[in-house]
């Protein structure tokens, strides 16, 4: 069983030979197994999914405890990644996109550099969510500083 966040809702998939196969959604802003869903999941599932749902809280606690710069700072790994495989399968860029990045890549490389390393203490169950959950998460709540700062 697997759980997916999408703008409104948590999609839960069951995996199976024949493929995955969504067998309920609820609203996103939901903490808890609601009645409907859990009358279509196996009580492992029911577990799985209350699992995932504390884990979820306690990411979400996390972030808003945290300075909005580390947050973002956080997902950066994530987005860097995922620009290179975007940049191999595309195989072009515009020029000023290019000469940007370049130039704000090695920025960062030469600050951190300079940075002393910490192990910062994060949520035990935070690996319940899953890598694709954890960076939404993220960004949801870099996407809301975002907003918030819009607004100001």
């Amino acid at each position: 069983m697997k759980f997916v966040t999408t703008d409104f809702s948590v999609r839960c998939i069951r995996e199976t030979e024949k493929g995955d196969e969504e067998v309920a959604s609820f609203d996103i802003n939901i903490d808890q197994v609601a009645p409907h869903v859990a009358a279509v999941l196996f009580p492992t599932e029911v577990e799985e999914l209350e699992a995932w749902l504390r884990a979820r809280s306690e990411l979400q606690e996390h972030l808003t405890e945290r300075p909005d710069e580390l947050n973002l700072i956080d997902v950066l790994p994530s987005l860097l990644n995922e620009a290179s495989q975007v940049l191999q399968e595309h195989g072009k860029i515009d020029l000023r996109v290019k000469n940007e990045l370049k130039s704000n890549i090695a920025q960062l490389s030469k600050e951190l550099d300079k940075l002393a390393v910490i192990s910062e203490p994060k949520p035990e169950t935070i690996e319940d969510l899953g890598k694709a959950e954890l960076i939404k998460a993220k960004l949801d709540v870099i996407k809301s500083c975002l907003t918030d700062a819009d607004l100001d």
